[in-house]
């Protein structure tokens, strides 16, 4: 967690965007003065702008590579503190053996919506729930609207589903609002 707070002012600086000036010179008298604003980004790609960790470029190896992911044979396990949401995180299974564990700490809302995209077809969904009280719940398919009475830590177990075919390889993201 440490580490979080501690790359997070790192991403401000390293994405921040000035507002420049250039002056072109032609072979004229005149000079053109040109403002370069940063243009808005298109609608469709708003919708994925949810977390800034999760869409920078500059961190993308980083997050791969260790912030808050351990890796124990098949299980990829991410923690993040549920006072950090909405976010998204990606990653991406090489076996299709391979099982993801988001481990949610200190949730305190009512109502948490979980959600799984892959950029290909890919068998993988919402295996189970481990909520507070250790209770399992689930199969679920790729997306859950999930109740959260009791407040504590949550884990969003992710995996290939038995039931249906195709690759349990490739990469994915959870976004959790």
């Amino acid at each position: 967690m440490k580490k979080l707070i501690l790359l997070i002012p790192f991403l401000l600086v390293a994405c921040k965007k000035e507002v420049t000036d250039q002056v072109k010179a032609n072979n004229s008298d005149t000079i053109l003065a040109v403002d370069q604003t940063s243009t808005p980004l298109p609608k469709d790609s708003m919708t994925n702008q949810d977390s800034l960790i999760a869409n920078s470029k500059v961190v993308e190896k980083v997050l791969d590579e260790g912030v808050n992911r351990d890796v124990d044979k098949n299980e990829i396990v991410r923690t993040a503190d549920g006072s950090m949401l909405p976010f998204t995180i990606g990653d991406q299974f090489t076996t299709d053996s391979q099982k993801f564990i988001l481990k949610l700490k200190n949730v305190s809302k009512s109502k948490l919506k979980i959600t799984v995209d892959s950029e290909k077809p890919m068998n993988i969904r919402i295996n189970q729930i481990k909520k507070p009280d250790g209770s399992l719940d689930g199969p679920y398919g790729k997306s859950l609207d999930l109740q959260t009475p009791q407040k504590g830590d949550y884990w969003i177990m992710l995996g290939k589903s038995l039931m249906a075919d195709g690759t349990g390889k490739g990469h994915f993201s959870i976004k959790v609002e």
